[in-house]
């Protein structure tokens, strides 16, 4: 529920307190002084003296520990929130080990996530553990970031998944196949990047823009899971764009994505949502290419790349959190993705290779009308700048052996140590001597002769292309 005139948010957790259940704080050696230690803060807190200092007489003379968490996240809260006057919060017996605590927070995630770490903070200081009360903090003010981070990144440690997803089952314990992310391949994980590091200063407009057009497709639903919906909106994990990492936005996007289907958030309001902050994002990205239609179609057909990887994330959120039941068949919102399932990854570009402008031209037209995307190059200098300013974007050279300056030899030599990925065919108009059928044979490279048929170059061109792709080295 949302008190949403006073700006503050109510939220409520239920807490098993397990092998603690019946335990007071004051029956726990040490657990009342490292408590009082670690957060001395907890002094201001009334309780139900009415004074402050009463929560600390609380545990003194012995309260319950869920009590304890409920204490623990507001000065959590506070601490991570200094400027914001302190929130309360309550907590009731429910029998049986369970309590339910009712809080404040300024926002859904800061709130789920000051729950979960204050639970880990009891729980240690209960072990007699050391805690680390900087850090929690720390996570606390940037509580998207705690869910992207992933299980061998260095730092307090990922949102564990049990606190995270409630009761609902992995995938594999619900009977659910797995399903295949969309590939991504390495040049157009650097291009996205470099989309949306571009448009950072910008995506606070866009996140306005989406606000509103959101509201205007959900009424009154929308206006009560804004703040919840948008947790998902690629403008939320910038970052993960700063430092290069997409995966982890995508690992943030299926984790929060859980927390929305345990708030019985339909799948389909998450997907039109996204859809409706896309339409907001590409006007901001593809202004700069106004003047170049093709860098604006690779960049239309990255970026719709990209959300299907986030589609697929929210799609996969959603299977992990099914239900026991839902064994082998998914339930009715199956469909609702259908029209969005990702592209095969887009093939890598052939760089042409020869000093012959006539010959590099009709080479390139023959790749180019099966649908490959080509570049072009007068000699071995040019082409090794070429590879340097985008090699993850090659992933074939057709390379003449006879040219002036930097040879196809040597320059083979050098593609091949610099860029083992990269696959190479050598061409040539002249008959082979013993040396470079030699040359040939030591490398095993690729050989077509020119003039060539266009059916041995595609063919040969199309099955490097493929080798490529599953990111095998080419031998040496």
């Amino acid at each position: 529920m949302e008190i949403t005139a006073s700006g503050v948010s109510v939220y409520e957790v239920e807490l098993d307190l397990k092998q603690w259940n019946g335990l007071l704080s004051s029956q726990v050696p040490g657990f009342s002084s490292a408590l009082i230690q670690l957060m001395p803060s907890t002094v201001e807190h009334r309780c139900f003296s009415g004074q402050p200092g009463g929560f600390h007489v609380a545990l003194a003379q012995g309260t319950n520990f869920g009590h304890v968490v409920e204490h623990v996240l507001l000065e959590l809260i506070h601490l991570a929130h200094p400027e914001r006057p302190r929130y309360t919060g309550w907590t009731r017996d429910l029998g049986e080990g369970r309590c339910l605590i009712h809080y404040g927070a300024p926002d859904y995630l800061t709130g789920r996530l000051a729950a979960i770490l204050a639970v880990d903070l009891v729980n240690r200081l209960q072990q007699q553990e050391k805690v680390d009360l900087d850090a929690l903090v720390e996570q606390l003010r940037h509580p998207v970031e705690s869910f992207t981070r992933l299980d061998d990144e260095p730092g307090p440690g990922p949102i564990r998944a049990e606190l995270v997803l409630g009761e609902g089952p992995r995938e594999a314990e619900a009977g659910l196949p797995p399903r295949v992310r969309p590939v991504l391949s390495d040049w157009q994980r650097d291009h996205i990047l470099r989309l949306l590091i571009s448009v950072e200063e910008r995506l606070p407009l866009v996140g306005q823009r989406w606000h509103q057009a959101f509201l205007s497709f959900g009424g009154e639903y929308a206006a009560g899971t804004a703040d919840k919906v948008e947790l998902i909106n690629p403008d939320k994990f910038i970052s993960c764009y700063r430092r290069g990492d997409l995966d982890a936005c995508f690992h943030g996007v299926q984790n929060l994505t859980r927390l929305l289907r345990a708030l019985n958030i339909p799948r389909d309001f998450l997907v039109h949502s996204l859809w409706l902050y896309k339409n907001h994002l590409m006007p901001q990205l593809l202004g700069q290419f106004a003047d170049d239609p093709r860098e604006m179609a690779e960049a239309i057909g990255d970026v719709d790349d990209f959300f299907q990887n986030i589609l697929h994330a929210v799609e996969e959120g959603f299977r992990a959190a099914a239900a026991p039941e839902t064994t082998g068949v998914f339930p009715e919102e199956e469909a609702t993705l259908r029209s969005f399932r990702a592209r095969q990854v887009r093939p890598p570009r052939v760089l042409v290779v020869d000093d012959d402008a006539m010959a590099r031209k009709v080479t390139r037209s023959i790749l180019e009308r099966q649908g490959l995307r080509t570049l072009g190059a007068r000699d071995g200098l040019e082409a090794l700048s070429i590879l340097a300013e985008r090699n993850g974007d090659l992933g074939l050279v057709l390379l003449d052996l006879v040219m002036p300056g930097l040879d196809g030899e040597v320059t083979f030599r050098r593609i091949r140590a610099s860029y083992p990925r990269c696959r190479v065919i050598l061409m040539s108009g002249y008959p082979l001597d013993q040396r470079q059928e030699s040359f040939l044979q030591a490398h095993e490279v690729e050989f077509v002769a020119k003039p060539f048929a266009s059916k041995e170059l595609l063919a040969k061109a199309r099955d490097l292309l493929e080798l490529h792709l599953t990111g095998r080295p080419a031998l040496n």
